[in-house]
């Protein structure tokens, strides 16, 4: 429960700082909440260049299947946690991959 609880709270708080960030100014550098390796991934993952935060967030989103349009540009509260939570899980796999497993 306790493990739960922590996660969660790290998601909760990613969360949080995004939605605050994209009302803010959604065509901010993505280096504000994302670092390198991130971005690189995000990068990879979406097969579009990832420089402003609405980029970054329509990638990471992307995970998840949004899909924006004129009624809505940007993912609300839901999809972004779901898709914090999916990369959470995707950048664990990226990590196992690139490190050679200990005999």
């Amino acid at each position: 429960m306790a493990n739960a609880l922590t996660f969660y709270s790290v998601v909760a708080w990613q969360l949080l700082g995004l939605t605050y960030a994209l009302r803010h100014d959604p065509e901010q550098p993505a280096e504000i909440l994302f670092d390198s390796d991130e971005l690189t991934l995000l990068q990879k993952l979406s097969g579009k260049p990832v420089d402003s935060l609405r980029q970054a967030t329509l990638a990471l989103t992307k995970l998840v299947g949004f899909a924006p349009s004129k009624k809505q540009p940007l993912p609300g509260g839901k999809v972004l946690a779901t898709a914090i939570e999916r990369f959470f899980f995707v950048k664990q796999g990226a990590a196992a991959v690139s490190k050679p497993l200990q005999d």
